[in-house]
């Protein structure tokens, strides 16, 4: 049960078929959502379980700490047999080393280990630490221990419609081809990362020029931006997770299909 499909199509992947993998989960649900589906689904009780709840919903520990322990609660297998992840931070200014909510982030990965110290599984760090030092942005995400920006999904992308002429502008007009621009995104614009921090349409109203270590420039009218997604994992993050997800059960419940060996 996670908050996306993507996992689930890189668990698949890695058994090489040779496994059935069910997902249970809703895109952006909170831990009681993903609770409460999964309870409803009675007939999962007796499946091997990865539980990845609380990353809509971590300032609220306490319930994230409820939704899981009723999740592993109606687990029938005997012994029962799952495995609960860790949360991760994203690429917020907030959720950055010594932010406030990377503390708040912190606290209940601790609380979730400390509830269930033999089926508790930290894919955060990993991720972290999956980071390209070629990389300007990701060298910048790794010193501020946030899963790196080339393991994050490229869901934005357009060109300017106004050129910025000024190294200094916090507003800029851009075309949207992909998805809408939103709030704390980072755009890539030729050499330099953008922090996107308002948005009004295709309008860029705030920002923070020369983002992750990056230097800020002038850039020509159709230059072309890539946007990357603030937490959502692209497929090799996604990888990442299913690696350690796959070895952690092979190691605490075997595996018989070669492709698990």
């Amino acid at each position: 049960y996670t908050y996306s499909t993507s996992p689930t199509a890189a668990l698949q992947f890695l058994s090489g078929g040779s496994y059935s993998i069910y997902n249970g989960g809703t895109t952006g649900a909170t831990s009681t959502t993903i609770a409460t589906n999964m309870l409803a689904d009675t007939g999962a009780y007796g499946y091997t379980t990865v539980i990845w709840a609380g990353r809509d919903n971590y300032s609220s520990q306490s319930q994230v700490l409820a939704d899981v322990a009723s999740m592993v609660g109606a687990l029938t297998s005997n012994p029962k047999t799952f495995v609960v992840l860790s949360v991760i931070n994203g690429e917020y200014p907030s959720e950055a080393a010594g932010g406030a909510s990377y503390a708040q982030i912190a606290s209940l990965n601790a609380a979730l280990q400390a509830a269930y110290p033999n089926n508790f599984l930290d894919v955060r760090t990993p991720l972290v630490n999956s980071y390209n030092p070629a990389l300007t942005q990701d060298a910048y995400d790794f010193a501020n221990s946030v899963p790196p920006w080339s393991m994050r999904g490229t869901i934005y992308w357009g060109s300017l419609s106004a050129a910025i002429t000024s190294t200094t502008a916090t507003s800029f007009s851009a075309s949207v081809a992909g998805t809408a621009l939103a709030p704390n995104v980072v755009l890539t614009i030729d050499s330099e990362s953008i922090l996107v921090s308002a948005v009004s349409g295709g309008n860029i109203t705030n920002c923070v020029r020369g983002w992750g270590g990056t230097t800020a420039a002038t850039h020509l009218i159709s230059a072309n931006y890539l946007g990357v997604d603030p937490i959502h994992l692209s497929q090799p993050g996604y990888l990442v997770v299913a690696r350690k997800v796959r070895e952690w059960l092979c190691a605490h419940y075997g595996c018989t299909a070669p492709q698990f060996r």
